[in-house]
């Protein structure tokens, strides 16, 4: 971490910390929520100007497309944060899983008939959707409008049912399933 990235965001977050005095100890009372927060269209849908667009609540980066919602767990402040400071505040893994679980819990809101509950404990205990599972969530998370990161939806393809799975795509789901693959997944999906 930078010097000067270090000092606006001290400037910013220990007020708002019960830690007043260590930065570092400061950034352990925040975390990821798991909200996501799309600025380049609005309530209407129609796109904004880039220029429109918020500046991170963190350090100060002028107009931020995607919005990280980040919490103190002592104080309760919520700030929304940058796609390069989100990653200093939690692991990748637990960002991601914390992103999925809420995407999750919105399509409970939605009373969808199916079966949410099964969905998380699968994720949870897996880390990642089987495809059918994985097709399943992005085809409700279109339907119902629920803005979400890609690139946190991890699929598996290594057991036979999953490869199966994989082989009985249509193209259409293959091109809805693309942006969460891996790099390394979407070298297999080439050949």
């Amino acid at each position: 971490m930078s010097s000067d990235w270090m000092s606006k965001v001290a400037e910013t977050l220990l007020p708002l910390s019960q830690e007043q005095q260590n930065i570092v100890k400061a950034l352990r009372e925040w975390k990821f929520t798991g909200d996501v927060i799309d600025f380049s269209s609005n309530d209407d849908d129609k796109e904004v100007n880039y220029e429109e667009y918020p500046p991170c609540e963190l350090c100060g980066y002028p107009h931020i497309k995607t919005g990280y919602m980040i919490k103190n767990v002592f104080t309760g402040e919520e700030l929304t944060i940058g796609c390069e400071c989100i990653k200093k505040f939690s692991p990748e893994k637990e960002v991601d899983e914390s992103h999925v679980l809420k995407c999750l819990n919105k399509l409970r809101w939605k009373r969808c008939k199916v079966n949410i509950s099964s969905l998380e404990e699968y994720y949870q205990e897996e880390g990642a959707f089987t495809p059918k599972q994985l097709i399943l969530v992005l085809n409700l998370f279109k339907k119902y409008n629920i803005l979400y990161t890609p690139s946190c939806f991890k699929m598996k393809m290594r057991r036979d049912h999953e490869k199966s799975q994989l082989e009985s795509l249509s193209d259409k789901e293959w091109d809805l399933i693309f942006p969460c693959l891996s790099p390394a997944q979407r070298r297999r999906r080439a050949e």
